[in-house]
């Protein structure tokens, strides 16, 4: 796919032969967006091995959809949808955007808003009437991010492990 306003960014479903690609790209922007939010030990613990078989797995199984976005034919970012993990009732109609990240050098020229529109477009295409993400409560530039693209904080809030207990709190937008 090519956007009018991005003419060198390309979006297409992943392959198995993205997955060193995907893995690398996962590490840097992972790294990147959650510096002084995550625990460095547990960034620094990441390892290239363990994303490799995460990808492989994640695409092997087929439960979630992996797209990738790639600039001159390099790798820039990836996002993965699924249906809503959530068990709250007007979320049984919901699509989730389980990740999205882009390079960090990436960040903040349209990039990210391409790749979430074109995630919210599948998610229609899928039959889900609402999209739905989790975001850290910590993450100021995310939560920005979502709340400049029409989602609405739901109210609602869990908890991960990432070397620490964090807060994730989730919004929501109808797919129109």
């Amino acid at each position: 796919m090519r956007d009018s306003n991005k003419q060198d960014a390309v979006i297409r479903w992943a392959s198995d032969s993205d997955v060193p690609n995907l893995a690398q790209v996962h590490i840097d922007s992972y790294r990147s967006a959650y510096v002084n939010i995550m625990p460095a030990l547990y960034l620094e613990g990441m390892t290239l091995e363990q994303q490799l078989k995460r990808y492989e797995a994640l695409l092997s199984e087929g439960k979630e959809h992996v797209a990738v976005m790639s600039v001159d034919e390099r790798m820039i970012g990836y996002l993965v949808l699924e249906h809503c993990t959530d068990d709250v009732a007007q979320h049984r109609h919901g699509g989730e955007i389980h990740s999205i990240y882009l390079l960090q050098e990436y960040c903040g020229r349209g990039y990210g808003r391409m790749l979430l529109d074109w995630g919210i477009r599948q998610l229609g295409e899928m039959g889900w009437t609402h999209a739905i993400v989790w975001v850290l409560k910590d993450n100021r530039s995310a939560r920005g991010f979502y709340e400049h693209a029409g989602f609405i904080l739901s109210g609602r809030e869990r908890l991960i492990q990432r070397g620490a207990e964090l807060v994730q709190v989730s919004y929501q937008r109808t797919i129109s």
